[in-house]
């Protein structure tokens, strides 16, 4: 929600469905205070990210997760399989659980902003000028061709092993296939 015209100042809330048209606040009182950036859910287990925390609703509570090495906002969250990941500005890149996110360093320079698995072994991640994939226990490779230059994507999407869509802010998406 804007908090004010200009909507220079927002205030984040996660909200579930009760019924048709009927909505309320997850959790009632909320911890965030500010803008959210990033959502995922499994199951009853909720995790939020704000400009400096990440918080988690339990299906009864909210309370923020233990992190390390968060600098700015973590711009996607994603469950695959039983780890949790995230990725933020200047590269950052996060694994670990709904109770627990650990820097892992960082994937480039570039602010990322989309994560996705097509299975629990691969990884792709997308942001500013951006995308890398990551097989198993792999090094990241930068997606790159003389023949592609990538947009500040927003989204990344893989329909299976060694492709990838990703979109963002320009007219064309692009199609990677390894």
């Amino acid at each position: 929600d804007c908090l004010n015209l200009t909507c220079s100042s927002k205030l984040g809330s996660v909200y579930s469905r009760v019924g048709p048209g009927d909505w309320k606040k997850l959790g009632g009182t909320q911890p965030f205070g500010g803008e959210l950036f990033a959502i995922a859910a499994k199951g009853a287990d909720v995790v939020v990210s704000t400009a400096t925390a990440v918080y988690r609703y339990d299906g009864q509570a909210w309370a923020a997760i233990s992190t390390s090495g968060i600098n700015g906002p973590i711009r996607d969250l994603r469950h695959c399989g039983q780890s949790l990941y995230g990725a933020g500005v200047g590269g950052t890149f996060f694994k670990g659980s709904s109770t627990l996110l650990q820097s892992q360093g960082t994937i480039g320079s570039q602010n990322l902003y989309s994560i996705h698995c097509p299975n629990e072994s691969e990884l792709w991640v997308a942001g500013s000028s951006s995308l890398f994939q990551k097989n198993g226990t792999g090094l990241w490779t930068a997606r790159n061709s003389a023949t592609v230059k990538h947009a500040d994507y927003r989204a990344v999407w893989s329909p299976g092993q060694g492709e990838a869509f990703a979109f963002g802010d320009s007219r064309y998406g692009t199609y990677w296939n390894t």
